[in-house]
Parts: C-alpha cells; sequence; structure tokens
C-alpha cells in the first residue's frame, strides 16, 4: 500500500468517527461508566459467593440468558433497523406483547414442573422479561439517532441494578442467587417507568404479522445460536461434570472478557446505523466496511499485546489470588479477539445489507461447531478445552460470514 493511500484510509478513518461526534463519545463515556460498575459487581460477587457460588450462579445466568432470547424473539434488532427507516412504532407494540406471552409462559412453566432452583429459575424469568424492556428502549433511540439519550438511559439502568444487587447482598445479607436476581427485575421494573411515560414504550399488542414472523425467525436463530455459542461452555463444563472451582475461574476469565466486548459495542452499534444508510443510498458501503474491519482488527491485536505483559497481574490484583488460574485462562481466551471484533463489523454489515437469513445459517451452523468441539475437547483438556473451542469457532465464523458478505454484495441479494 502507498503511503498515499495509506494517508487516505487513515483520512477517512478520521472522519468516520468525527462525523459521529459528541455521540460516540458519549456512548463510549457511558459503556465505560457501565462496564465498571459492572465489573464492580462482578467482583464484588466474585468475593461474597466465593469461588462455587459465583460458579453456580453464572450457571444460572446462562440457563436464563438461553431463555432470554426466546423473551425477545428476535425484535430487539428488527426494532434498531427499523427505526433507521422509520417503521420502529408499528413494530414496537408486537415485540412488547412478546415479552409479555414468553414471560409468563416461562413462569408458568417453572411453577409447573418446579424443577431443582425453581425460585431462582422464576425469579432469573421476570427478570430477563424486564432486560428485554430495557433493550426495545435502547434500540429505539439508537435507530433513530438517539445516541445521547440512549448513553444517559442505559447508565441509569446500571445504576438502578447495581444498588439493589448490592443492597441485597451487604445489607440484606443474602447471598442467594434468587434475591440477586429479583433485585435486578425489579430495579429495572422501577426504571421502565421513565420510558413508559415518555412515550418510548407502549401497551402491548397481541397480533401475528407473517412479516415479522418471516424476518424474527433469521433474528431469533441468530440470537438462540449467539446465546447457545457464548453460554454453552459453562452449562457444558457443569455437565460434563468439572467442579465449581474449575468452571468459577473459567467464569471470571469470560468476565473480562465480556468487559472488552462491551467497550467494543458503541463504534460497532454507530457503525451499523452508518452501514445501513449507507446500503440504503447505494454509496460508499463496502468502502466503510473494509476501513471499520481494519480498525476492529488493530484494536484486537493491541488488546491481546497489553495482555500478554499485565493481564494476568491485573485478574489477580481485582478478583484476588484464588482466581489465579483465570490469569491464564484469559491470556489464551484474548486471543480470539482478533476474530471476535471484526465479527462484530461483519454482523453489522449483514444486518445492514438484509442478509440476515445467511448470516442466520452461518450463526447456527457456528454454535453447533462450538458445542462439538466442547464436547470433544472438554473432557481431555477441561476448561482450556473451552477456551480452544472458542477461538476455533470464531474464525470460523469469521471466515462464513466474509462469504455471506461478498455474495451478498456481488448479487444485491441476500
Amino acid at each position: 500500500m502507498t503511503p498515499e493511500k495509506s494517508l487516505e484510509k487513515l483520512g477517512s478513518m478520521t472522519a468516520f468517527f468525527s462525523d459521529q461526534g459528541s455521540d460516540l463519545a458519549l456512548q463510549w463515556l457511558s459503556t465505560l461508566f457501565v462496564a465498571g460498575i459492572s465489573f464492580l459487581v462482578s467482583v464484588m460477587l466474585a468475593r461474597t459467593l466465593g469461588v462455587e457460588g459465583f460458579g453456580t450462579y453464572s450457571y444460572l445466568l446462562s440457563l436464563a440468558g438461553l431463555f432470554m432470547i426466546l423473551q425477545d424473539g428476535g425484535y430487539k434488532t428488527l426494532l434498531f433497523r427499523e427505526s433507521i427507516g422509520g417503521s420502529g412504532k408499528r413494530v414496537l407494540p408486537l415485540g412488547i406483547g412478546h415479552v409479555f406471552i414468553m414471560t409468563l409462559a416461562g413462569g408458568g412453566i417453572v411453577l409447573l414442573f418446579q424443577p431443582q432452583e425453581w425460585p431462582t429459575l422464576l425469579a432469573a424469568v421476570f427478570c430477563m422479561g424486564m432486560v428485554a424492556l430495557t433493550e426495545f428502549v435502547s434500540s429505539g433511540l439508537k435507530g433513530e439517532g438517539r445516541f445521547k439519550l440512549d448513553a444517559l438511559w442505559k447508565g441509569i439502568i446500571r445504576i438502578a441494578t447495581a444498588a439493589t444487587i448490592s443492597w441485597a447482598i451487604l445489607f440484606y445479607k443474602s447471598d442467594a442467587p434468587a434475591s440477586i436476581f429479583l433485585g435486578w427485575g425489579l430495579a429495572l421494573l422501577i426504571v421502565l417507568c421513565w420510558p413508559l411515560v415518555k412515550g418510548w414504550l407502549c401497551r402491548p399488542v397481541f397480533r401475528l404479522r407473517g412479516d415479522l414472523i418471516r424476518t424474527n425467525i433469521a433474528f431469533l436463530t441468530i440470537d438462540v445460536a449467539t446465546i447457545i455459542y457464548f453460554r454453552s461452555d459453562i452449562v457444558l463444563l457443569k455437565y460434563l461434570g468439572h467442579e465449581l472451582q474449575d468452571i468459577g475461574q473459567y467464569a471470571v476469565a469470560c468476565r473480562v472478557l465480556e468487559g472488552i466486548i462491551l467497550l467494543a459495542t458503541p463504534a460497532s452499534q454507530l457503525a451499523f446505523r452508518a452501514l445501513r444508510l449507507r446500503w440504503l443510498e447505494g454509496n460508499g458501503f463496502p468502502k466503510l466496511c473494509a476501513l471499520l474491519l481494519g480498525t476492529m482488527l488493530l484494536v484486537a491485536i493491541i488488546i491481546v499485546v497489553l495482555n500478554a505483559f499485565w493481564g494476568e497481574a491485573l485478574i489477580l490484583l481485582v478478583f484476588g489470588s484464588s482466581y489465579i488460574v483465570a490469569g491464564g485462562l484469559f491470556f489464551w481466551l484474548s486471543l480470539s479477539l482478533i476474530f471476535l471484533l471484526p465479527n462484530y463489523i461483519l454482523t453489522q454489515s449483514a444486518i445492514a445489507m438484509g442478509c440476515e437469513k445467511g448470516y442466520a445459517w452461518v450463526a447456527l451452523g457456528t454454535a453447533l461447531l462450538n458445542i462439538v468441539l466442547n464436547l470433544f475437547w472438554i473432557p481431555r483438556f477441561g476448561v482450556m478445552g473451552a477456551v480452544w473451542s472458542t477461538i476455533a469457532a470464531e474464525g470460523c465464523l469469521f471466515l462464513g460470514l466474509g462469504w455471506i458478505l461478498l455474495g451478498g454484495w456481488r448479487s444485491h441479494k441476500c
């Protein structure tokens, strides 16, 4: 690449982020604020619950996350995309109705069968329903370009939930996961009064629309595959008989990785709106996509290098000496960022192009591959098998999404 081309790419990158201006700055500030509080809450839970208790909590949270994708039903992503074109208000009441139905159904199933830890699962179903509604509000605000207001909204949510979880543990003196989920859900229920008054939420509508069902099947498949991919490793570690000590160590490493991913979210969401607008206008989409991919790859390399020197020491400093294994695990887990961060841009580009059907097949195949690799490697290599499965799956997802985007761009049909 010539120096002139390099300067042109650098200028394009600077121009893109400059155009976003204060929106990106406030989204970053909000994300750092949310990540910081979430990190402190994770540290408090890890220290208070202990390694085994934190492993149990992480296991139950993974199960709740699997059910949440059914509560969301693909509406979160659909609301974000359709709000860019001004159609979000027609989708929102149907999405709220879907959340109500699935939450009631989930609670009824838990009460009917009363599985092990059923009070905790009941509280978790309620909590995840509230989480889905708060994400609907966020999707609508971002789709309309109101990123500053969305930044404020996310900050308020995190303060409220952190306060109730801390109260449940420190003042109510309860380390039961049921109390944590219940306090979390009640905080969200109170906070949701604000968007309800402002008109960002509305009454639920219980009606089926064939066009939305077809679109949401693709988004739901993507969400199912994604949550299975990110949560199945902890579930399989538990299922395959590994000690809660091992699960707790791996859960801490995953929490740190999720914190890094959270920091990449604002840029990817602003990128999605820009990519969607350029795709609709038919101008500059491939150039912007390539620019964003290069940026994410550079960031991933920097993080891996920094982690090689200071990652393990940081985890020991924050979580304590009992999590020494997590420090070593996180170094290897961070290698997945080489694929994971660019995949953020590839997924946003696929949805912006309307390639959600192809993306759904790739995501489903990646999730199944991850499960197979975990089943094969975890019995042989323990938690390191889960780490290697994550790296391999992210690499396959990168190749699959790249193939989908190239085909979609060439044919303009997805």
